[in-house]
Parts: C-alpha cells; structure tokens; sequence
C-alpha cells in the first residue's frame, strides 16, 4: 500500500484562489513533488502552470472547465444525453421550503432520496 510522505490539515474557511495560493505556499516551502488537491480542484487546475514552475505535478481527473462542469451537478447531470447513460430524477433546491418539498415528492414517488451538495 502507497501513502503519500506528508499529509496536511487545510486551513479552514480558504476557498478557491486563496486555497491555490496556500496550497502553492505549502508547495514552495515544503518541496511537494505531487499535489493531490482536496478542494477547489477547477481553480488549483486553472494555475496548473504556477505549480509545475514549483516543480510540483497536480493530479487532478481533467482540465478546469471540465472539472467545474463535473462538479456542478444540475447542469451536468441535465447534459447526459438519454442514449448515453440514464440519470436519476434530481430536484435542485436552494431554499429550505423548496428542500421541504423536494423530499415530500420523492417521498411520495418511491419512498428514499438522496440528497448531495451540488459543488464541492
């Protein structure tokens, strides 16, 4: 079994470019070959080009307009062509009335649902 040589506890509350710039801090001052981000994946991709001037690789699945895509769930699940693989029904709430009455559908429809965070 693999492991990576240094693990570390992300600051909270950094978001998007500020976790890029923490992460490239980390980076520079810690000689990190390979990064494997645990958040902000779209924005640490985009400024791919700053880390590997660091000399540090980024494993991450795709480029960032990909990795945005993936990561908003609506839009991208609403883009999966039928032919191409079925999607469950989704109901994208934004309100704790609208959350309310999404599960009362599925309820009534079949009884479960399951309910992710739309970005990561």
């Amino acid at each position: 079994m693999c492991g990576a040589d240094e693990v570390f506890l992300e600051p909270d509350g950094l978001q998007g470019d500020d976790y890029v710039d923490w992460c490239l801090e980390v980076c520079r001052t810690r000689s990190i070959q390979v990064l494997v981000p645990g958040r902000a994946r779209p924005n640490v991709s985009a400024r791919r080009a700053e880390f590997e001037a660091l000399g540090t690789q980024v494993l991450v699945a795709a480029d960032d307009a990909t990795l945005r895509l993936l990561e908003d769930k609506p839009p991208f699940l609403a883009g999966i062509p039928e032919d191409v693989a079925l999607v469950s029904r989704f109901i994208n709430v934004n309100t704790v009335s609208e959350y309310t009455a999404a599960v009362e559908s599925f309820r009534q429809e079949s009884g479960t649902a399951c309910f992710k965070q739309v970005k990561t």
